[in-house]
């Protein structure tokens, strides 16, 4: 596990560090997060009453009706953009999205709407 500030960008860091250019964070100087050597896109996280791991955050777009999965992403992190790409990627016409909190970005929820989407976000995280 390789310590890197919060506030770096992380690809980069981990090039200057790979390349021997910089040390690893002092986790005593201020917020890191934990990068795994082996697969430096995942993030350290763990859900209430487990163990943290590395992982991925995993996100879907579903066809309710049809019980079919029309796209998925992969990323270190969640990111409120994925609910749009999901949209564009979708082989049909999406016209709802029932999505949890982390969703509730204007950019998101404005793109959403501009291409006829209505969004059930609860509101509050970004707030």
């Amino acid at each position: 596990m390789i310590p890197v500030p919060a506030t770096a960008e992380v690809d980069q860091f981990l090039a200057d560090y790979f390349a021997g250019a910089r040390e690893s964070a002092d986790p005593g100087a201020g917020p890191t997060v934990a990068i795994n050597r082996h697969d430096p896109g995942a993030r350290l996280q763990r859900k209430p009453g487990q163990v943290a791991e590395f992982r991925y955050q995993v996100s879907f777009c579903a066809d309710a009706a049809r019980g079919l999965i029309c796209a998925a992403t992969a990323t270190a992190r969640e990111r409120a953009p994925t609910a749009v790409e999901h949209g564009d990627h979708d082989p049909g016409r999406v016209s709802e999205l029932a999505a949890d909190g982390l969703y509730d970005a204007g950019e998101t929820l404005a793109a959403l709407q501009a291409r006829g989407v209505t969004a059930y976000v609860p509101t509050g995280l970004f707030a």
